[in-house]
């Protein structure tokens, strides 16, 4: 072969191989930015112990938290499509399906009744439920916690009217008992904790067994199905946060109390591993979880709190990123 040739054969292979290694490195970018999730980060227990670990490493997925102060923020950012995925109480959950189809439960968060308490000022002379009717109480309309509330009051034949409810923020709620101005609180945890442990309030009701109110994990539908192997990752870490607050309470405390301080809350680590077990920890969508998602419904439904269609709940829960996410749990 004339010299000529060889020189260009050489060039030619030279090209053939960079552009090979241009190729690699371009589809690991691509897969690289598909194990990207874009997640709603409130101060909750399960979305710090899932963000602020390394979970989300052990299985290459990149969990980028989008800080927004409201579940009403988390709502509207999933269904715009600017964040991927958020924990969304049962309440806010059936109102976001009687709104569109474009939002999917891929998981629960956590359940049980026992996350919301009703809590009285220390030298109150409040001794039960009975004790509240006609008194002003603190409360977040539109969240888990009063659909709890609405399902007791109804089970005792009593009316919302029978209280002097006040829509209260998380912070508000604490600050209005503290000053006196309402008469007790009803809320989710931690916050109950947080007044008990401070010395505010003393606890005069559990709502356990009166509801189970999952929490969801609730996904844009269009993006779970352009990345169902991000999602996966995701949730696989998910539940290794999850597994982390049942088995290692003080440890999940600590870790807890360290990022809520740090972001300015001053929260006494003991608020917190009061406030841990008080909730169940567990991924799946059971058929009774299901069923709580229809009976929340029809109960804000039936109180005139919702004026959307009544859901596709066929539709309405995707159990594969779970089925995937245990896969990779196993390897």
């Amino acid at each position: 072969m004339p010299e000529r040739s060889i020189v260009a054969a050489r060039r030619f292979g030279r090209l053939l191989a960079a552009f090979g290694i241009l190729c690699l490195a371009t589809a690991n970018s691509a897969s690289a930015q598909d194990d990207r999730i874009r997640t709603a980060y409130r101060l909750t227990n399960t979305s710090i112990v899932v963000t602020d670990t390394d979970f989300a490493e052990r299985y290459g997925v990149k969990i980028e938290p989008v800080k927004l102060s409201t579940g009403v923020e988390a709502n509207e950012a999933i269904l715009t499509g600017a964040i991927d995925v958020a924990e969304v109480g049962i309440t806010p959950f059936v109102t976001l399906l009687s709104r569109s189809s474009d939002v999917v439960a891929i998981g629960v968060v956590s359940s049980g009744g026992g996350i919301y308490r009703t809590v009285v000022r220390t030298d109150a002379p409040y001794q039960s439920m009975d004790d509240l009717r006609g008194k002003k109480i603190a409360i977040r309309v539109g969240s888990g916690n009063y659909s709890a509330f609405l399902t007791y009051i109804t089970q005792r034949g009593w009316k919302e009217t029978d209280f002097q409810l006040v829509n209260s923020g998380d912070q508000e709620a604490i600050a209005a008992l503290t000053a006196g101005s309402v008469d007790a609180v009803i809320y989710w945890e931690p916050i109950v904790s947080v007044l008990i442990a401070k010395g505010i309030a003393r606890p005069i009701f559990s709502f356990k067994g009166v509801v189970d109110n999952p929490v969801f994990l609730v996904a844009n539908r269009k993006t779970l199905s352009r990345s169902p192997k991000a999602f996966a990752k995701f949730v696989a870490a998910f539940m290794d946060g999850q597994e982390f607050l049942t088995n290692d309470v003080p440890a999940a405390a600590a870790l807890v109390t360290k990022v809520m301080n740090r972001a300015g809350q001053q929260i006494d680590s003991k608020a917190i591993e009061m406030s841990i077990p008080s909730a169940d920890y567990r991924i799946d969508l059971t058929n009774s979880v299901r069923g709580d998602a229809q009976a929340n419904f029809q109960l804000l439904k039936k109180a005139g709190k919702l004026r959307g269609a009544e859901p596709d709940w066929a539709i309405a829960f995707d159990s594969s990123a779970i089925e995937a996410a245990r896969q990779l749990r196993t390897k």
